[in-house]
């Protein structure tokens, strides 16, 4: 019994969040945060921007097995300087129904060449390979043993004697 909580303990917390192996060029970072009792979950991407104007606009859909992100410049950028710039944006989504979900990011960005043309840069890349929404009373059940199940790893502890 106490190895089947464990398990699904442990198959929980690692199916819940697979990070995809390589991020896109346009992200550095990918963090997110588990859905919660409402199933709504969050996400914030950033990195390092080319120049000043970087990405200030994000916005999401979610269908059955996908959630898209949508990442952008709200207006066409002129005037921007040529300085590295870090950027950071967060999205909340849900409530998700339960099951797996992938999560892909579209980046539509000003042309460094021409920056009053606006375009689509990259994507939609995959960013979270797996975000698992599981059932409320699973997670419910888990969380309600988990101190049961602590108690009687500690019992079960080999003593040391002083």
């Amino acid at each position: 019994m106490c190895r089947f909580i464990v398990s699904i303990l442990a198959s929980l917390v690692v199916a819940r969040l697979v990070q995809a192996a390589d991020l896109p060029s346009w992200i550095g970072s990918v963090e997110v945060t588990p859905a919660n009792n409402m199933n709504i979950g969050s996400i914030t991407l950033a990195g390092d921007w080319l120049d000043t104007c970087v990405p200030d606009t994000i916005a999401h859909d979610v269908t059955a097995t996908t959630i898209d992100l949508v990442v952008e410049h709200d207006g066409i950028n002129v005037g921007c300087g040529d300085a590295i710039t870090p950027w950071s944006l967060t999205e909340e989504f849900g409530p998700l129904a339960i099951g797996a979900y992938t999560i892909q990011g579209t980046l539509y960005a000003v042309d460094p060449a021409d920056r009053t043309i606006r375009q689509r840069e990259s994507g939609p890349d995959v960013l979270v390979e797996s975000y698992f929404v599981p059932e409320p009373t699973t997670m419910a059940i888990c969380l309600t043993m988990l101190p049961w199940l602590l108690s009687r790893l500690h019992r079960r502890s080999p003593k040391t004697e002083t």
